[in-house]
């Protein structure tokens, strides 16, 4: 025969708690806004695998507040197997220490800054003394400023220092001469100046490029072959059109940091 009792629950064993976050140790890699956690648990209780977080690797920047957090279905598991609970069940982290791309000139040390102008004039130097000829000569070599492109995705930027090159063209036939100080606008640019989580400028200055384009200084003076004399130089003729093929085209993908003193 059966009929229904109710019965009083005693005799069970009280359950203990535990800072489960306290051995875990939650690292960021990789370059913001593309940055990645990874857990690292150095207790003996639970395992690396145990935790779970709401962020998504690869889209991770520097001040975003990300959830790690163990899964409470696991709850009957663990007071089963290690006779205790997670006091909590979830903790918030705030990513830092990530690499990033800079966006202003002004986070680049003066050190950083000399080193990549000493290359810049390094490289022109080399390039008038294999290429020039004897009717060209460098009259000055004068840095203008920077422009600093910073991608709109935050994936990346580019770095051009402005140069302005005044350059005697001189030549004469016997009976025509030319002679005259031209100007050119020439840049070297370095691309993914990064700075670490310190703040500390992460630049291969080695890694640059310089203007591909080029124009041509005509004259009426004819040469030896009896054709107009010329010169033709990589650069721009003027700022204004080094500013619209470097920061103009770029508008739609880039924002612009620009520190070019045009008086110089």
């Amino acid at each position: 025969k059966y009929k229904n009792k109710t019965y009083k629950v005693k005799g069970l064993e009280e359950v203990k708690t535990f800072d489960a976050f306290k051995d875990l140790q939650v690292s960021f890699n990789g370059i913001s806004p593309g940055g990645a956690v990874s857990f690292d648990y150095t207790g003996s209780d639970l395992t690396s695998a145990d935790f779970q977080t709401d962020a998504s690797n690869g889209t991770l920047a520097n001040g975003d507040k990300i959830k790690v957090y163990l899964d409470k279905s696991m709850a009957d598991s663990y007071a089963a197997n290690i006779g205790k609970l997670p006091e909590k069940w979830e903790k918030e982290y705030t990513v830092k220490g990530l690499w990033y791309y800079i966006t202003s000139a002004s986070d680049i040390d003066d050190d950083t800054m000399q080193q990549m102008k000493d290359r810049a004039e390094q490289e022109y130097n080399d390039h008038v003394e294999s290429s020039w000829v004897d009717s060209e000569s460098l009259e000055s070599l004068t840095y203008m400023g920077d422009y600093l492109l910073s991608s709109k995705e935050k994936n990346g930027n580019a770095l051009y220092l402005v140069y302005h090159v005044k350059v005697r063209d001189a030549y004469s036939n016997g009976s025509e001469s030319y002679d005259q100080v031209n100007d050119v606008y020439w840049f070297i640019c370095y691309q993914d100046v990064l700075a670490d989580g310190e703040g500390n400028l992460i630049v291969d200055i080695s890694d640059y490029r310089t203007p591909k384009n080029k124009f041509t200084i005509r004259t009426d003076v004819k040469d030896q072959s009896m054709t107009d004399m010329l010169w033709k130089y990589y650069g721009y003729q003027t700022l204004d059109d080094l500013y619209k093929n470097v920061v103009t085209a770029n508008e739609s993908d880039y924002n612009h940091d620009d520190n070019v003193d045009a008086s110089k």
